[in-house]
């Protein structure tokens, strides 16, 4: 009786050892999963803003240095990952972007000249190579994911 007592105690204590060494794999894994810039590959220099071949495109204006853009990054880059738009990445910072804050006379502009950016995160949409839309901070970019997963 003893025997089989002391078997079953060992048993369960590898199983209970097996578990936890599971679950230890599973959070280092979770925490190793993280998202960065480096994921993407359509980077595009601020001057190349109008210059892509695909009708419709977004361009997305993001920095490194910027609280809002690192709150939004893993989940807008899900949404780059996931989504069949053609996303196009400007570190606003690096490329020496224009900061300017107002951003209602970008509707409709065709052309680097007087262009700018009224901060980041800033999501640009572009049709026929002209500006149709844009997104502004992270209330704006989190809407346009939800409603273009529908």
């Amino acid at each position: 009786m003893k025997k089989i007592s002391l078997l079953s105690l060992a048993l369960l204590i590898s199983c209970s050892s097996n578990q936890s060494s599971d679950v230890i794999i599973e959070e280092e894994q979770q925490e190793t999963h993280v998202l960065d810039y480096s994921i993407v590959t359509t980077s595009i220099h601020w001057n190349e803003v109008f210059d892509q071949e695909e009708e419709r495109y977004l361009i997305y204006f993001y920095s490194e240095y910027c609280g809002y853009c690192r709150n939004i990054k893993e989940e807008f880059l899900t949404y780059y990952l996931n989504t069949d738009d053609r996303i196009y990445f400007i570190n606003a910072i690096e490329e020496k972007a224009v900061f300017r804050g107002d951003a209602g006379s970008l509707l409709g502009r065709k052309v680097m000249t007087d262009f700018y950016i009224p901060g980041t995160p800033f999501l640009l949409e572009l049709a026929n190579w002209t500006i149709t839309n844009y997104y502004l901070g992270l209330d704006s970019i989190r809407m346009y994911i939800k409603s273009d997963a529908k």
